[in-house]
Formats: C-alpha cells, structure tokens, sequence
C-alpha cells in the first residue's frame, strides 16, 4: 500500500510505524499536497484494497486523525535501521492555544535545524485545533536524545507545562518511511 500510494500524484509523504512499547498498535502517517490530492487517493484502487485488507489483518479499534497541517519540514529520508521516529499528542487549554501556537511555531524550526532531524510536521487535530500532533523522524535514537537534553527542549517544557492538559509520545518503529523531501510548509505564519 505504502509503495503504491507514495507515487501517486499530490502525495508528499506516507509513513508505517509501529509502537514499539506495544507491536499491536500501527500508525500511518498521510501527507497530501492539498485536499483533491487526498480526495483522489481516497478513490484509487490501491486505496480500495488497503481498506478491504484492514479487517483481515487488524484488530481493535481503527482510528484516524485529520490533522490542519501548521507547519512542515522535512529532508529526503533515507530510511535505515537506526531510523527513529516520534509521535505526539499534545492537549492545550483552549484560553493557552494561541501562545502555545507561537511556542511550538519556534520549536519546529529550531528542532529542523538540529543534526540528525529528518522531519518534522506539527499540526492541529480538524475537530479539536488544541490537540496538537506532532511527527518527527531522526536519523537515530542519539540525535532524538540530544534533542531532548537540548536547552531550548528544556525551555519549551517549562514554558508550556500549565498550558496542556495532556501528553502521549509514542517512540515508533519505522517500518516504511517514504517522501519526497524538501518541503517546508508554514500556515502559522
């Protein structure tokens, strides 16, 4: 499904993972150049497949999140085994969402230019704009763990810290990561 999808037209991005806390749980991560683009692989059939073929090989809840993409970034990846990828979801106080925006407006670009960032694409959930979802991929476990021990990092925690709610991050185990490269993309702005 990942090969197929990923050389359809407007497709900028399609990502496997899996948690790797918990093997039962899978993500799928979707980037399309606009809505028609998505609209259009919704149609396909390699689309058509992967939705008939869900039932067999999946069980449990099946959820999806239209994100409102703010802002991403992202190199060509060359997916390795030392690949890693992190996946969170970030509750705000709807009175904090505004100074939150700009907090994790800054984050994003100074997490891009980190050595070993590979992606990053920050957005809102469409039903909830204060449920923050974050995607990043790194080139290994040691560049996301300089991240997290960086200043900045340290300062974003404290600085948001009364402003959310809630906060999962899910370290996943790439699977099939495939993109184009070289977008950057900032609606925040």
């Amino acid at each position: 499904y990942v090969n197929k999808t990923a050389i359809e037209q407007g497709v900028l991005g399609l990502f496997a993972t899996t948690d790797d806390r918990d093997k039962l749980n899978s993500y799928v991560i979707e980037i399309y150049n606009d809505y028609l683009a998505f609209s259009n692989h919704t149609k396909n059939q390699a689309s058509r497949d992967f939705k008939a073929a869900i039932p067999q090989i999946a069980e449990g809840n099946l959820n999806s999140t239209e994100v409102d993409i703010q802002i991403a970034k992202d190199k060509k990846i060359e997916q390795n085994e030392n690949t890693f990828t992190v996946y969170t979801v970030i509750d705000v106080k709807p009175e904090n969402n505004k100074e939150f925006t700009e907090i994790i407006k800054n984050r994003a670009e100074t997490t891009f230019n980190e050595n070993g960032v590979l992606l990053i694409y920050v957005g809102t959930d469409r039903r909830n704009p204060n449920k923050w979802c974050l995607f990043e991929v790194y080139s290994d476990i040691d560049s996301y763990l300089n991240h997290r021990a960086s200043s900045y990092f340290k300062n974003f925690i404290t600085e948001t810290k009364d402003m959310i709610t809630t906060q999962k991050r899910y370290e996943l185990q790439p699977l099939k990561l495939i993109n184009k490269g070289g977008l950057d993309y900032k609606k925040l702005y």
